[in-house]
């Protein structure tokens, strides 16, 4: 992923469904604290195409524990430990095959988790969540 990469993501996935799911533009936009989604001209595709995003310098580090990709890149993880691979070629194959097998009911379960998660959070303070503490 570079930059331009993460403008044109933006551009057919992210920003165009935002406003239909809010009409009046009225949402917060948050990415997290990659240098790809800090350079200039993300920058300005972001201030030109979305009416508020979260500061970088707002941002609790602990958020990232709420995310549902970061849960998603945490179960692929947790079942790529489970194989030996000798070419990186195998590595990706397993993730894309990991990544199509995973059902629209464990995505409605990360995101129905996110409000048991943000009370372990607070509850937590400023240390890391674990699933004991939200499931």
């Amino acid at each position: 992923m570079n930059a331009a990469r993460y403008i044109d993501l933006l551009a057919v996935v992210g920003v165009p469904p935002m406003n239909q799911l809010f009409p009046g533009n009225d949402y917060i936009f948050q990415d997290d604290t990659s240098c790809i989604h800090r350079s200039l001209a993300v920058i300005k595709f972001v201030e030109e195409n979305i009416p508020e995003r979260i500061d970088i310098d707002d941002k609790v580090a602990k958020m990232d524990d709420i995310w549902p990709i970061e849960k998603l890149w945490s179960i692929i993880r947790q079942d790529l430990s489970k194989y030996e691979f000798s070419l990186l070629h195998d590595v990706k194959q397993k993730i894309i095959d990991i990544w199509k097998n995973f059902s629209e009911e464990k995505c409605e379960q990360i995101i129905k988790s996110i409000p048991k998660m943000l009370k372990g959070i607070v509850q937590k303070q400023d240390q890391s969540i674990t699933q004991f503490d939200y499931y």
